[in-house]
């Protein structure tokens, strides 16, 4: 049966699993599938940044064309830069960390 959620997704909304549950208590079958979504998912990420980078390298000639983007960045591209730094990694880490300890007054 094609189903437009992943398969643990799906076993969850079934019924089949309750909280508490964790991916040991799982079977086996679940398990497989879960990391072969996982693993396809994250092979397609892989592909699609690749393609991605042969062409955008089309229009790199140096290094400093590189550094500054060929002085043609728009609006859009330097704020996806400058969100992108500040939304980064360890800023969602520290967050998620922060409203463990404190609850979500740490959003504030």
């Amino acid at each position: 049966m094609f189903s437009a959620f992943p398969p643990f997704l799906w076993y969850y909304l079934k019924g089949g699993i309750r909280l508490g549950h964790t991916l040991e208590r799982l079977p086996p079958k679940t398990i497989e599938k879960v990391f072969f979504v996982f693993m396809l998912s994250a092979g397609l990420v892989l592909v699609v940044f690749f393609i991605s980078g042969l062409f955008s390298s089309r229009g790199v000639s140096s290094s400093t064309d590189y550094a500054v983007a060929n002085r043609k960045a728009g609006v859009r591209g330097v704020s996806g830069v400058i969100l992108g730094s500040l939304v980064g990694g360890a800023a969602t880490v520290g967050t998620v960390q922060m409203a463990y300890q404190w609850g979500l007054s740490a959003l504030w």
